[in-house]
C-alpha cells in the first residue's frame, strides 16, 4: 500500500473528519454515499485514490462500493461528480483528506498536460541543439 495505513489515517486526516468518526461511533452509524468531485476541470485519474482506500477497506474488513462515472483519462467538468462512494459512514468519515489528497493533485496534472500538449502546436520555439 502507498500511503497510510488504516492505524496511521487519524494522524494525517483533517481533525473535524477524526471527531465525525468518534460522533458516529457513539451515536451510531449509517450507510452513505458521498459524490467525488473537483471544483475546477480535470481528467479522472482515480486509480491511485481508489487503490488506496480499497487498501484500507481490506485493513477495516468492509467494503465500499465505487462507482466511476468517467474512464480513466476523461474529461470531468468542474462540480461534476466523477465517482459515487458508498459504505459505512464510521470507516469513511475519516478518510476523506487522505483520499482526496491522492485524487485531486493526478487529476490537476493530467488535465495540465493535456491542455499544454494541445497547446504546444501553436507555440513557436528555438532550438538550440549543442554545436561540437
Amino acid at each position: 500500500m502507498s500511503g497510510p495505513s488504516s492505524r496511521e489515517v487519524a494522524t494525517y486526516s483533517d481533525k473535524y473528519f477524526v471527531k465525525t468518526r468518534a460522533i458516529v461511533e457513539r451515536f451510531g452509524d449509517v450507510r452513505v454515499t458521498y459524490a467525488v468531485f473537483m471544483r475546477r476541470p480535470v481528467l479522472c485519474t482515480p486509480m491511485l485514490a481508489i487503490g488506496w482506500l480499497r487498501d484500507i477497506a481490506r485493513e477495516r474488513g468492509v467494503e465500499f462500493d465505487i462507482r466511476l462515472l468517467h474512464e480513466e483519462g476523461g474529461w470531468v467538468g468542474a462540480g461534476e461528480p466523477m465517482m459515487y462512494i458508498e459504505g459505512p459512514f464510521r470507516e469513511l468519515s475519516d478518510l476523506e483528506t487522505i483520499f482526496l489528497q491522492k485524487l485531486g493533485p493526478p487529476c490537476v496534472a493530467a488535465f495540465n498536460a493535456y491542455t499544454m500538449c494541445t497547446d504546444l502546436p501553436y507555440v513557436g520555439f528555438l532550438a538550440m541543439d549543442a554545436r561540437h
